[in-house]
């Protein structure tokens, strides 16, 4: 009888054979004389009597042998080279969105914290990337972050403040309150006998003559004639009788001069002895008047006999 070649595919690995051998998918057949191959991994036969195996493709793979077909990646995983025995998961940092390239890493301000991840997390305002595998963090007291995907925070201009944890907006001082320096987590009130102008600067003294009672002043009370300013964290001291104070913003009451007198508080003149009637000592509540017997041609003397 006539010997036949086995046809493509197919193979015979014995002698006697009456017919040939299929090689199924899973397996080809290398040479006619031995016995089918099965598919290497990484790689597919997909149908029968085949003489050769084809390599998986980017973002597939086969994990062992004798496969028929290749299995896709897992979102986020890869395979970036043909013939992959299995995909490479993103590790923390990075993302797959494409299984057929390499995992990237996270852009700035965007976070992956596990594995596998198909995107990374923004992080939104308040908060920061400090680093691409670590969850997003708050910004601290007296810092903030404006804007999402931030990869630091910022501190409070001075006269502003965060007091707590991820803030986007720092606050102003309110009036008569100051944070001189940069991120401040309170701004200080002005106390008694000073006063805040200006929220970048530091509380103020109040000038001579006037006063500041409370807290939180924005300026300071005039002290006006008849007054002064004795302390500047008390109220402004009205002149006591005998004295007077001529003079707005005063830090001292003055005797009034001999020939005057002031006989109630809170003057801001002395007024002159009547005709007749005399004060010889300064700081005077009245003029004595002139007894029968007696004159006064000298307001500033006392009265004589005639």
């Amino acid at each position: 009888l006539e010997q036949l070649l086995c046809p493509t595919g197919r193979v015979s690995t014995g002698q006697g054979a009456s017919e040939c051998t299929r090689c199924l998918a899973g397996t080809f057949a290398s040479t006619a004389d031995q016995p089918c191959v099965s598919a290497s991994a990484g790689f597919y036969v997909f149908e029968d009597e085949a003489i050769q195996q084809l390599r998986c493709s980017e973002g597939s793979f086969s994990g062992g042998s004798g496969s028929v077909s290749c299995s896709l990646c897992d979102p986020g995983s890869t395979a970036p080279e043909t013939a992959a025995t299995g995909c490479d998961q993103a590790a923390p940092g990075t993302f797959v969105d494409d299984q057929t390239i390499a995992p990237q890493d996270c852009p700035p301000g965007r976070v992956s914290t596990g594995q596998g991840a198909t995107e990374c997390t923004r992080c939104l305002a308040g908060t920061f990337a400090a680093q691409a595998d670590q969850p997003c963090v708050s910004a601290s007291a007296g810092f903030y972050v404006p804007d999402d995907d931030a990869t630091g925070q910022v501190p409070c201009p001075p006269g502003t403040f965060s007091s707590g944890a991820g803030s986007s907006v720092c606050r102003a001082c309110e009036d008569g309150s100051a944070a001189p320096a940069a991120a401040a987590t309170g701004c200080d009130q002005a106390t008694q006998g000073t006063f805040v102008d200006d929220p970048t600067g530091t509380p103020k003294g109040c000038p001579p003559g006037r006063v500041s009672t409370g807290q939180g002043a924005t300026e300071c009370t005039r002290c006006l004639a008849g007054t002064f300013a004795e302390n500047e964290d008390q109220p402004c001291v009205a002149a006591s009788p005998g004295f007077h104070v001529p003079d707005d913003e005063a830090v001292e009451q003055i005797a009034c001069s001999p020939g005057t007198f002031s006989s109630g508080s809170g003057s801001d003149v002395c007024r002159s002895c009547e005709d007749g009637s005399a004060a010889p000592l300064s700081g005077a509540t009245e003029c004595d008047q002139a007894d029968p017997g007696e004159f006064v041609d000298d307001p500033t003397r006392s009265p004589q006999e005639c």
